[in-house]
């Protein structure tokens, strides 16, 4: 039988649950809050609500039991979005769905987790806030059972050229609107004879979108999985003699599938810190800099320290701008 001591502690956790359950369901659902309320959130509770969304989401626990970047990210995404909505409801300011981040909430949400994550290393404030606003833009956040789900948008994609289309979205990457796939080629100083949808990028291209993007290995390694599926099934209907629809879409002769030598398992590993080269760049941006500068600064860097750890880069520099390097 558990002790006086453990019943005590499994009815407070409880009895802090459901305060937490009922805080979200008035900051989360769709119903107004009359004047009143408003007035007495900020002018008498504002602060205890508030601890008590931030102690229900940061203080819940992660798998191994051990904070990990991607976990305080995933919590601080949450954060963002739970509060966002608590301002927009008290008409203290809407940051929601105006694709401008919030600097100052996100500020408030990196010193909480500062604060209350002492054994967690934060080595850049800005790189934490930056992935936390990132994180949130790609994340669906919906109120069920009293209870706060979240999924990441990639996830509903299966088609490579959806997917693109989608990671194209200034809402996706959090860097910029891509308007045609010429578009973010032309950003890159590059030429393509065809696009992606019409003939698939060979593992050197897709690299080069991903970092042009800043999109991590984790929408590398989705993408690559789109092409290597197709690839199959192709090959797979040609052994069978099934005659399908006239494909629309076709593969480059030089590109005989997927590697992974040392070249690309320093590409991964530029890839898995993105984030932080993001960071870097955007430090390099002076004055009226504008963000269509960053895909071209991300491809220029990678192919500066591809070059110097001894690999061939992604492009060199050609009589009609960049063009593939080749391996």
């Amino acid at each position: 039988m558990p002790s006086e001591e453990e019943r005590q502690k499994k009815i407070t956790e409880s009895m802090l649950q459901r305060i937490f359950n009922d805080c979200l369901k008035l900051v989360l659902e769709s119903a107004p809050i009359s004047e009143s309320v408003k007035r007495f959130i900020k002018n008498v509770c504002h602060e205890p609500l508030e601890q008590t969304l931030y102690d229900g989401i940061l203080n819940r626990e992660e798998e191994g039991g051990k904070d990990t970047w991607e976990g305080i990210v995933e919590k601080g995404a949450a954060l963002y979005y739970i509060h966002t909505k608590l301002n927009q409801k008290l008409e203290r300011s809407d940051y929601n769905d105006s694709g401008i981040p919030d600097e100052f909430l996100l500020g408030c949400i990196a010193g909480e987790i500062r604060r209350r994550k002492k054994d967690f290393i934060i080595e850049s404030e800005s790189e934490l806030k930056q992935a936390i606003y990132r994180k949130y833009l790609r994340t669906d956040y919906c109120l069920q059972e009293e209870r706060l789900y979240w999924e990441m948008k990639d996830d509903g994609y299966d088609n490579f050229d959806d997917y693109v289309a989608f990671l194209c979205r200034k809402e996706r990457n959090g860097l910029l609107e891509i308007h045609s796939f010429h578009h973010i080629w032309a950003l890159l100083d590059m030429r393509r004879d065809n696009t992606f949808e019409k003939v698939r990028p060979t593992q050197d291209e897709l690299y080069i979108f991903c970092f042009a993007l800043a999109l991590d290995d984790t929408v590398y390694e989705k993408l690559k999985i789109l092409i290597v599926n197709e690839m199959k099934e192709e090959e797979g209907n040609r052994r069978k003699g099934i005659d399908g629809e006239e494909r629309k879409t076709g593969y480059r002769k030089s590109f005989k599938g997927f590697t992974d030598s040392k070249r690309d398992k320093v590409l991964k590993g530029f890839l898995d810190n993105i984030e932080t080269r993001l960071d870097c760049v955007m430090g390099e941006l002076k004055g009226d800099e504008e963000a269509v500068l960053i895909p071209g600064r991300m491809l220029e860097n990678v192919n500066r320290q591809l070059a110097e750890l001894g690999f061939c880069p992604l492009t060199v520099k050609g009589k009609k701008g960049q063009k593939l390097a080749g391996r």
